[in-house]
């Protein structure tokens, strides 16, 4: 299972907007595989026409995050500090915005670094990839692809079942979940 490296997968462009995902929006999916096409909820795919299927691994660039955060709270700590300067009796409400934002930037970043990995199902169709789901369920995703292979060799193979995610998305101008975006196979 691939790992995030170089142009595979970006993930979450400095989680700047991922404020959604510390509590992501869990929602159970039905997933069926039935007379040679997959369900995933409302979406069906024609497993005669997918080449190529594979699980992703997907993990917070924590380094990014303390970068992202970092320069966001020393951004707002030199607006409170210029405020400060300038307005002397603004001092104290200064010194209170700025341990407010030292507080709760840290709050933030601790949120972000506690995030799971995340595990992406794709399907190469018709040349390109598509995220079809993404769960922190590692082995529900990888046993959903194992499902899957095994109905393309076998047509009439059925599988139904729900598997908790993240969100269902769609391959329609790059992939993307909870406004975060994704690249697959350097593709977005």
């Amino acid at each position: 299972m691939p790992s995030e490296s170089g142009t595979f997968i970006t993930f979450l462009r400095a989680l700047g907007r991922v404020e959604a995902s510390r509590g992501r929006k869990r929602e159970s999916t039905h997933v069926r595989i039935s007379r040679n096409v997959l369900w995933v909820g409302s979406e069906a795919y024609l497993l005669s026409n997918v080449a190529a299927v594979r699980s992703v691994e997907v993990k917070p660039n924590r380094g990014r995050l303390v970068r992202h955060y970092a320069r966001q709270g020393a951004t707002l700590v030199l607006i409170a500090g210029i405020v400060m300067a300038l307005f002397s009796s603004a001092r104290i409400a200064g010194a209170i915005v700025i341990v407010g934002v030292v507080v709760v930037n840290a709050v933030r970043l601790a949120r972000s670094l506690l995030l799971p990995a995340l595990y992406i199902l794709t399907l190469m169709i018709d040349g390109s990839s598509r995220a079809v789901m993404a769960s922190a369920d590692r082995d529900r995703i990888h046993d959903l692809t194992l499902r899957i292979v095994d109905a393309i060799e076998n047509p009439e193979t059925e599988y139904d079942t729900h598997i908790d995610t993240v969100a269902v998305v769609s391959g329609v101008g790059g992939d993307k979940v909870m406004g975060d975006k994704f690249v697959v196979d350097g593709l977005g």
